[in-house]
C-alpha cells in the first residue's frame, strides 16, 4: 500500500549506520575524544533498545577509514569464550597476507607452501612460525607470547576493542584485558551495555578509570520521528507517510520513549493504516494529515548515503 520494498520498523540495528544514527551528538563528540587521547578503558551504557549497540557501531565504522593507524573490533560477547575472544583481538591487527599464508601454510604444508611463494618469504615466515601455527589452530598457551605479539603488531597503533552485550562477559575476559593494558599495550576497551549489565560485569578486574561513562538519554520525539523517517525513506517511500510527528509524538509518550517500542508500535500503527485504505479507499484515514517533511532527508533515496550529514570523524593526525 505504501510502495516500501521492505520493513522499516525492524528493531535491528541497520546499515549504514552513519545515515541512521540520529541525535546523541555529544556523545559522539565525546568518543571521538576518547580516541584522539588514547584513553584506555570507557564504558556506554543505555536502556535495552535505546540505541548503545547503534552508538558503538557506529565508533566502528568511523574508524574504519583509519584502519592501518587505529584497528578497531567490535566484539559480541554472547556466547564468546576465552579462546575465540582472543583469536578476534589478534585477527584484528593481522594483515589480509598473513591471514592467506597462516591458512595456507597449515593446510598445504612447509614444502607446497615454499613453492607456491618462494624461499625469500619462507624464511621471514620462520621467526613466527610457532605463533601463526597457533593462529591456525587457536592454541593459545601462553599470554605472554600473546603481548609480545601483540606489542610488535601494534607499534605506532592503537587498537580500538569494543565489547559488546557484557551481560555475557567471563571473569577471563577481563583477565586477558587487565594483562594486556598492564602490560602498557596500546589497547582502549570500551564495554556496552545497560547500566545493570555493566554493574555486574567483572570489569573492576581491569582497574581503569571509565574515561567515557556515557550514559545515553532517550532520543526526543523530534529525533524518533526523524529516525522513522530515514527508515522508511530507506525502504523506499516518498515521504514519512503515513507517520507524521504527531503520530509518533502520541506512541512516543505511551511507550514511555523506547525507541524499540516505538519502532513496533508504529509498524502496528502502519498495518491498520494500509488496511484500512484498501478496505476503505474514499473513506478518511486513521490520521489523515499531511506528513510533517522531515528535516535533513534527501529528497530521493538513491541519495542518502553520501549526502546525509555526520558528525566530523575521528582523525588520528588531530591535535589533543
Amino acid at each position: 500500500e505504501f510502495g516500501w520494498k521492505k520493513n522499516p520498523f525492524q528493531p535491528q540495528v541497520m546499515e549504514p549506520v552513519h545515515y541512521f544514527m540520529t541525535g546523541h551528538e555529544s556523545e559522539r563528540q565525546k568518543l571521538n575524544y576518547f580516541i584522539i587521547q588514547h584513553q584506555s578503558f570507557g564504558t556506554i551504557s543505555a536502556e535495552k533498545g535505546c540505541g548503545a549497540t547503534t552508538l558503538a557501531l557506529w565508533l566502528r565504522d568511523e574508524l574504519v577509514q583509519y584502519k592501518d593507524r587505529t584497528p578497531t573490533i567490535y566484539i559480541p560477547l554472547t556466547g564468546l569464550g576465552s579462546v575465540d575472544f582472543l583469536h578476534a583481538i589478534i585477527s584484528a591487527i593481522l594483515s589480509p597476507h598473513e591471514n592467506i599464508l597462516i591458512h595456507t601454510y597449515f593446510r598445504l604444508g612447509a614444502f607446497e607452501l615454499q613453492k607456491k611463494i618462494g624461499k625469500g618469504l619462507r624464511w621471514n615466515w620462520l621467526s613466527r612460525e610457532s605463533f601463526y601455527a597457533s593462529i591456525a589452530f587457536r592454541r593459545y598457551t601462553s599470554l605472554d607470547a600473546i603481548r609480545g605479539f601483540l606489542a610488535e603488531k601494534l607499534k605506532d597503533r592503537s587498537l580500538v576493542i569494543i565489547l559488546d552485550h557484557v551481560e555475557h562477559m567471563h571473569k577471563q575476559h577481563a583477565q586477558i584485558l587487565q594483562s594486556f593494558l598492564y602490560a602498557h599495550l596500546p589497547i582502549q576497551v570500551i564495554a556496552v551495555g545497560t547500566k545493570e549489565a555493566l554493574s555486574k560485569a567483572p570489569l573492576k578486574i581491569i582497574q581503569k578509570k571509565d574515561a567515557l561513562h556515557i550514559r545515553l538519554q532517550k532520543l526526543s520525539s523530534q529525533e524518533m520521528f526523524e529516525l522513522i523517517g530515514k527508515r522508511i525513506l530507506y525502504a523506499g517511500g516518498k515521504s514519512p507517510e503515513p507517520i507524521n510527528h504527531g503520530i509518533v509524538k502520541k506512541i512516543y509518550d505511551k511507550f514511555e520513549k523506547n525507541p524499540r517500542s516505538i519502532l513496533s508500535a508504529c509498524q502496528d500503527y502502519c498495518v491498520r493504516e494500509g488496511l484500512l485504505r484498501l478496505s476503505n479507499p474514499h473513506e478518511e484515514t486513521l490520521e489523515k494529515k499531511e506528513a510533517k517533511p522531515v528535516q535533513g532527508l534527501p529528497a530521493q533515496i538513491g541519495q542518502h548515503p553520501e549526502t546525509h550529514p555526520t558528525i566530523e570523524p575521528y582523525r588520528p593526525d588531530a591535535p589533543t
